[in-house]
Order: structure tokens, then C-alpha cells, then sequence
């Protein structure tokens, strides 16, 4: 996985003009449905392909955690990698997570989620 700059304090992120620390956690959601309207709050009309990434990635669950072979952990909403180096706690909280999924999603793409590549998200694609 590449390790963007954004959400992690390097630079300024979308929707956050002029600051370049760590944003609030914001809104700690885990009723799915709630996530559901932050996922397209921040997605967009990339929406409907993100519900169903998260879906894929951690069936949209906030505190979903999976420790990977190379003892890395994918965390929260979007299982984003440790390798970004952000506290776990802070991934487990859907807003935040989510933000940073979008800020991976701009400068990425798809490619960093592992459901995306082996199209496991197309199970959940339109579908309730």
C-alpha cells in the first residue's frame, strides 16, 4: 500500500481548508446505517462503489480488525493498513476512517483495497 499524505497531518484535506494536523475524530457512528450516510457524505457519486468496498473490506463494521501474514492490521469501516502509521483507535472511528479511505480513494484509486482487486466487493454491488 502507498502512504498518502492528507489525514495522517502532512498536508491539508478535502473539506478541511487551511489545516495540515490530524483533523477531530468527528462523528462515531456504528450503526451501519449511519455509516452508510457518512460513506456518501464524504464518497459522493462514488458511493455506491464504496458501500460496497466497506461491505467487502469489514461487512461495515467500525472496530473490524484482520492482523495480515506480515503482522500488519487492517482497521475500522475501510480495514486501512498500520503502515499509515495511524493510532488504531483512531481508525476504528467510522468518520475519521472513512475520510481517510476517501483521501487513499483520490490519490489511488481502488487498488489499495484487497476487495476491490479480487472483486469480492461485486458480491455487494446494488445489492441491500
Amino acid at each position: 500500500m502507498v502512504k498518502p499524505q492528507g489525514l495522517d497531518g502532512s498536508k491539508a484535506i478535502a473539506g478541511v481548508s487551511g489545516k495540515t494536523d490530524t483533523p477531530p475524530l468527528g462523528e462515531n457512528v456504528s450503526n451501519k446505517g449511519d455509516i452508510e450516510k457518512l460513506i456518501i457524505k464524504y464518497f459522493g457519486k462514488d458511493a455506491d462503489m464504496a458501500i460496497a468496498i466497506a461491505k467487502a473490506e469489514s461487512g461495515m463494521t467500525s472496530d473490524a480488525v484482520h492482523v495480515n501474514q506480515n503482522g500488519s492490521r487492517d482497521i475500522g469501516v475501510f480495514q486501512i493498513n498500520s503502515c499509515h502509521g495511524i493510532d488504531s483507535e483512531k481508525l476504528k472511528n467510522p468518520d475519521f476512517n472513512i475520510r481517510y479511505a476517501k483521501e487513499l480513494y483520490d490519490r489511488n484509486s481502488w487498488y489499495p483495497w484487497s476487495a476491490f482487486n479480487n472483486q469480492s466487493y461485486l458480491n455487494y454491488l446494488y445489492k441491500g
